[in-house]
């Protein structure tokens, strides 16, 4: 992220987890032109909206949605962060 923006140089690796006897296809609402966010995704979203200057190390998803993101942000955006 530089100011808030995506960067994709170098490009984004993706890493599939795939269960043996489970549910890999992907979501309904992906064939749909038009649906509500989940909360998983709007938190994920601002998460990343709010680095600024960082970089997003990994996005876990479980069950077609965000579960956990990995962030990396310089240590003087880090404020309290440092500390708790």
């Amino acid at each position: 992220m530089r100011g808030g923006e995506p960067m994709f140089k170098p490009a984004p690796r993706i890493i599939q987890k795939l269960k043996m006897g489970g549910e890999n296809s992907p979501r309904p609402e992906a064939a749909l032109g038009d649906f509500w966010l989940k909360h998983q995704t709007v938190e994920m979203l601002q998460a990343i909206t709010d680095l600024r200057d960082g970089e997003v190390l990994s996005i876990e998803v479980k069950n077609g949605l965000p579960f956990a993101v990995e962030i990396e942000r310089r240590a003087e955006q880090a404020g309290g962060l440092l500390y708790a």
